[in-house]
């Protein structure tokens, strides 16, 4: 059972999580402001939060971490007035590129979008960073911005056979403490009161209980009659 203690603890966090969603916008404030152009990918904070369910995008970083294993979609959108600078920006995962939103005009409006459902451990982090020599603006209307939601979480379906069966009984008098099954498997478990202070007092270990199994004639089994 010790062996599966990490996945319980990945389940339980799965579990408290709940629903994961979040959207905002670079600015929140002001007639227009324009980032770049850098001549180094640049972090980008959108700070104006439309929603943050679940907490786990920071705007004063731009930094969204995964609270659990599952699959995450994302999207960003760049927008810029035409120039003779681009509008481009790349969403990154733990430091790595994946999708870019790039669009070149020199006249009119610039908008590029992009998105991606990516594949995430707990505590993972994704974030946007504007690409080198481009720039990014927004304004009251909301031009740019970053938004993800949990999908869904992983299961942990992976375990070997052995564990999962440990996995399942454990998951099984975890929910029947927590009132969380059927009351006629809660009532079956009973916690173990020492009748003197012992170092295992208060630790939550349940009361096996005693079975006598007879054999022979005193079991009741008559080997005739069940060979009919």
């Amino acid at each position: 059972m010790k062996n599966i203690k990490p996945q319980l603890a990945a389940l339980w966090r799965e579990r408290t999580v709940g629903q994961v969603a979040f959207s905002a916008s670079l600015v929140g404030s002001g007639s227009g402001v324009t980032l770049g152009p850098f001549n180094r990918f640049t972090p980008l904070a959108f700070k104006h939060v439309f929603s943050n369910i679940g907490n786990a995008y920071n705007p004063n970083t731009g930094v969204f971490t995964a609270p659990v294993k599952g699959a995450y979609h994302f999207e960003l959108y760049a927008g810029a007035p035409g120039q003779a600078r681009p509008t481009g920006a790349v969403l990154m995962k733990n430091g790595a590129r994946t999708v870019i939103a790039y669009e070149h005009q020199t006249n009119g409006f610039s908008a590029a979008a992009n998105g991606a459902t990516l594949l995430l451990e707990a505590n993972e982090a994704v974030y946007v960073q504007l690409w080198p020599t481009c720039i990014i603006f927004d304004n009251l209307n909301y031009h740019s911005s970053f938004s993800g939601h949990l999908l869904f979480p992983m299961s942990l379906h992976w375990l070997p056979v052995a564990q999962r069966i440990d996995f399942k009984t454990a998951l099984l008098v975890f929910k029947s403490l927590y009132g969380q099954a059927p009351k006629y498997i809660s009532d079956m478990l009973v916690l173990h009161e020492p009748s003197r202070t012992l170092r295992t007092s208060g630790t939550g270990l349940l009361l096996v209980p005693r079975v006598r199994t007879k054999h022979g004639p005193e079991s009741g089994l008559n080997m005739d009659q069940s060979q009919d």
